[in-house]
């Protein structure tokens, strides 16, 4: 078995460079290849640190390496970027571990058991998405698209639910994300200066490739004159995204029980991951940058008054907090620059507008398949909406999933990140253990609550993966927390006064 699994992995390699019909190998490779897998004896070693190591390393990568950067010189590259090397050869250590070690099956069902809700929405989202390739035409690029999203998303998930069973391995991948924010907040400068893509500077010439999708991404992008960085993404509002969706780690670091070094480290980081947000040109990174700083705050402020009664500034805090915010979009809706920025107009004004016409257009298109839509990764071609230079696009990823997955997958979409948001939030607020042992939980409900915001003004999917990984880090805070016996246990009062009245 294991040589025909490598004879037709051998096919596979041939194949991706091949005529369509020898790709056919593929699937065949794939099924026997996972039987072999599955075939293996139990062994009492487990793979668990070869996992930890490659979902880390995966992070690391994905921070920083683009997709389409290659790192085989391969003539035409095939986008053998460093992110998929380092995701397909983990889940293939993975699968391996989950077929021989009884303690990762064991570690994912306890996941599941202490997060029963929010795992079965992961799983009937993907249930209605893999129904909803029977409803569309395009069966085949369907499937690929699909699959290619799942094994992005869903692995990195099942990763960290499988083997990061500590807190210190959980902070250890949010201290991997805050350490990029430095990183770009010092290159951003670097690239705005050069006018081009950063490492189009010291990559060799084979690194990129001569497809015309490639040389289109490669292509600098402006707004008003100014050019506009990308980063490790492949476009401004992709990297605008990412680094908007970290930021919360670092107003963490700032509010929390830290010492001063760590909260000066916050800081410093948060103002460069901010110039880096800056220099996108990107309305949705300061949006979600806002609105995840401002959610913390709110919710570090409830926590304060919850736990601490005698100190007033946490009271204060949640009390003004109504007023702040309308002060805070009253300087926006008086300063004409601000509003053009922020919310839109002048020169952003006709993709404003554009928003409001794709949602007018696909409204409609939703109700002629309601139930599973039209499949996955159909919306902008169903939606045929086409900017001034003809292109097809699609900028809201909620009506996408609408879309795509009708309004059962749209409405589980949704449900999955209320419940994840109020798990966090649960944790955060009422429970002091988890909080002392992992003070981050604020950080993934404020960048959950970024993260759907910022989706209603950009449609690709290129940073889920991170999201996912948030989802599973809550997961598996949450089956720590709950091993300890203590979920949501309030803050114990002080006992001294009522004690002597008893004495």
């Amino acid at each position: 078995m294991f040589v025909a699994a490598l004879s037709l992995f051998c096919g596979f390699v041939i194949a991706a460079f091949a005529t369509s019909s020898l790709r056919l190998l593929i699937p065949i490779a794939v099924i026997i290849i996972l039987f072999c897998i599955w075939a293996l004896p139990a062994k009492e070693k487990s793979l668990e640190g070869f996992i930890i190591f490659g979902t880390s390393t995966f992070v690391v990568v994905f921070l920083f390496f683009p997709p389409y950067l290659s790192v085989l010189p391969i003539p035409g590259n095939a986008w053998i970027g460093a992110p998929r090397i380092v995701l397909y050869l983990t889940i293939g250590v993975f699968l391996i571990g989950l077929s021989t070690s009884r303690k990762i099956k064991a570690n994912i069902f306890n996941v599941y058991q202490n997060n029963r809700r929010l795992c079965q929405c992961i799983l009937a989202l993907l249930a209605v998405q893999f129904t909803g390739i029977f409803f569309s035409p395009k069966i085949l690029s369907i499937v690929w698209d699909l699959i290619k999203y799942t094994t992005y998303t869903i692995f990195p998930f099942l990763f960290i639910i499988a083997t990061f069973t500590k807190f210190k391995q959980l902070k250890l991948l949010l201290i991997l994300m805050v350490l990029s924010l430095p990183v770009w907040g010092i290159l951003a400068p670097v690239e705005l200066k050069t006018g081009n893509i950063i490492y189009l500077e010291f990559m060799p010439g084979w690194a990129f490739g001569t497809d015309e999708v490639t040389q289109k991404i490669l292509t600098p992008t402006y707004k008003g004159g100014n050019y506009r960085i990308k980063g490790p993404s492949i476009t401004p509002l992709e990297f605008g995204e990412l680094i908007g969706v970290i930021l919360p780690i670092t107003v963490a670091l700032m509010m929390e029980k830290f010492n001063v070094a760590i909260r000066i480290l916050g800081a410093i980081f948060y103002i460069l991951g901010g110039l880096a947000v800056f220099y996108t040109g990107s309305r949705l990174g300061l949006i979600i940058s806002i609105v995840g700083t401002v959610s913390y705050l709110f919710f570090w402020a409830v926590r304060l008054w919850i736990h601490d009664k005698k100190n007033l500034i946490g009271p204060a805090i949640a009390s003004i907090y109504p007023a702040f915010v309308i002060a805070l979009v009253s300087v926006i809706l008086a300063s004409n620059k601000l509003h053009n920025i922020i919310l839109g107009g002048g020169d952003t004004a006709a993709s404003t507008n554009a928003r409001f016409k794709m949602w007018e257009k696909g409204f409609p298109i939703i109700f002629e398949r309601p139930l599973f839509g039209h499949g996955f990764s159909t919306a902008a071609t169903v939606l045929n909406y086409r900017d001034f230079q003809g292109n097809v696009q699609i900028d809201s990823y909620w009506l996408s999933v609408f879309l795509d997955s009708g309004l059962l997958g749209g409405g589980i979409f949704a449900v999955l990140f209320f419940l994840a948001i109020r798990n966090s939030m649960q944790l955060y607020l009422f429970t002091k253990v988890a909080h002392e042992g992992f003070p981050y939980t604020n950080a993934l409900a404020s960048s959950f609550i970024a993260f759907i915001v910022g989706k209603l003004v950009l449609s690709q999917d290129a940073n889920h993966s991170l999201i996912y990984i948030f989802l599973a880090i809550l997961c598996s805070v949450t089956t720590i927390f709950n091993s300890q016996a203590t979920r949501y246990r309030p803050i114990e009062k002080n006992t001294s006064s009522s004690t002597s009245k008893r004495n």
